[in-house]
């Protein structure tokens, strides 16, 4: 079983709620706990279905695909609902949670290349810097900044390229477990700058990191 609560506007009480079984079965959309719009399976959700509210407007739920997962599209009127998928401020708060995310695990890597045997000190010091500056950035990016997970996406996709051509210089195969994983998070990222870049044209309250 799944659920999720929405609200219609930023701040106001989560008036929509949607509920669903293994495989999307039984998916109910609820407006004040009362159906407008059902769905049975992944199948008919990936179509699209959508139901009346009482202030005549229409509200849409789709299934779609974003590389390997699947994501529900709320949308009244063709805007997304505050806290759903495609909701810009939610976009955001992803890349700037991923930053801090790459900064964590730089920090780790930093650590251990500091403590192994023989450790590379010049390394680990360089990789702890990309650890406060991902940091840095991802606190930007809550701002919301289009230039702070900008830079954080470039920078990223220039470690993995450096990455994988210090593999193959080394005679070694490509991770691709690993390169399919930097591509989901490259995938957030260039999302949270395009929605950044909308927040800024269209101006919205500032997220809150916390």
């Amino acid at each position: 079983m799944g659920s999720l609560k929405l609200a219609l506007e930023p701040g106001a009480p989560k008036r929509v709620e949607l509920t669903w079984g293994l495989m999307h079965k039984n998916f109910q959309v609820l407006l004040d706990g009362k159906p407008i719009a059902t769905a049975n399976g992944s199948t008919e959700l990936r179509q699209g279905i959508s139901g009346l509210m009482p202030d005549g407007r229409t509200l849409e739920v789709k299934l779609v695909r974003l590389l390997t997962q699947e994501q529900l599209t709320v949308l009244v009127e063709g805007r997304p609902l505050p806290g759903s998928s495609s909701d810009p401020q939610t976009q955001v708060k992803s890349a700037g949670y991923l930053l801090y995310l790459i900064a964590g695990l730089s920090a780790l890597m930093g650590v251990v290349q500091l403590t192994r045997e023989g450790g590379d000190v010049a390394g680990g010091v360089g990789t702890w810097i990309a650890a406060v500056a991902f940091a840095v950035l991802g606190y930007f990016a809550m701002k919301p900044s289009f230039v702070a997970i900008a830079i954080g996406m470039v920078l990223f996709a220039a470690d993995a390229v450096f990455t994988l051509l210090d593999q193959l210089q080394a005679g070694g195969n490509p991770n691709v477990f690993w390169l399919l994983i930097r591509v989901a998070f490259l995938f957030v990222l260039f999302t949270g700058a395009k929605a950044a870049k909308t927040l800024k044209e269209q101006p919205a309250p500032s997220i809150s990191g916390g």
